[in-house]
């Protein structure tokens, strides 16, 4: 192949770094050079590292980005749903007790659960409990039966029936 151009090696050299999809038999017909003299030159001057280098920059920097936005987004959730708190808490204390509405009630205990599940989703906590344990990781209880169990034990325990 007779050249009548200059190759302009550095642009050939980002071609093949910045196109993952870019062969060396492409290139060299796109450029006009022998396929063997651009892959001793990419081979020579380290393309394919060069070009995996760049892969994992860019997989760092969208990995990084990616990281900020969950942690915006998880930081942004929780205060709205401490706010949601706060606003079912201000709504459960301006009840008067003679004046509570069942319906408001369950309304508001179900905002409150929402918003309480929602902050535990958020910070990876569990959302329910089926089992207690002790600081030694003994069972306390386990199931709805246990926790009614424990629960008349420790009224006993303070003089208290069920």
């Amino acid at each position: 192949m007779t050249r009548t151009t200059k190759v302009d090696w550095q642009e050939v050299q980002k071609e093949y770094i910045t196109d993952s999809t870019a062969s060396y038999a492409h290139l060299a017909e796109r450029h006009e050079v022998a396929t063997r003299t651009l892959q001793e030159r990419a081979t020579r001057e380290e393309w394919p590292k060069l070009r995996q280098d760049l892969a994992d920059k860019a997989y760092e920097r969208f990995t990084e980005k990616l990281i900020d936005d969950k942690s915006q987004a998880q930081s942004r959730h929780l205060t709205q749903y401490k706010n949601l708190q706060v606003l079912a808490g201000k709504a459960l204390s301006s009840m008067n007790e003679g004046d509570i509405v069942v319906a408001d009630l369950e309304k508001i205990a179900r905002t409150l659960k929402l918003a309480i599940d929602g902050e535990r989703v958020v910070l990876g906590m569990p959302t329910t409990v089926s089992a207690l344990s002790d600081t030694q990781g003994g069972d306390v209880w386990v199931g709805l039966a246990g926790l009614i169990a424990g629960a008349d034990k420790v009224l006993e325990e303070h003089g208290e029936s069920t």
